[in-house]
């Protein structure tokens, strides 16, 4: 029992640390899909098209809604 607590507090005080050191800046992007084309409608809706050849004649649309309160801001409360 008290080499695995010796392992725990070991683990606890190395592993914090570690992960920070290999975080990405907030501030980088993610590269995205040179096929993706995006846009905003005069309504603020978003969009990402990504053409897909298979199988043909077929649509798929995924719908993503930011609703919430942590969506809102104070006024929309």
């Amino acid at each position: 029992m008290r080499t695995f607590l010796v392992l725990l507090l070991a683990a606890a005080l190395l592993l914090p640390p570690g992960a920070a050191a290999t975080a990405a800046p907030a501030a980088e992007r993610l590269p995205t899909d040179p096929a993706l084309v995006t846009g905003t409608l005069s309504s603020g809706l978003a969009y990402i098209i990504r053409p897909h050849r298979n199988p043909e004649g077929r649509v798929s649309i995924w719908l993503h809604v930011a609703s919430g309160s942590l969506n809102e801001t104070d006024s929309t409360r």
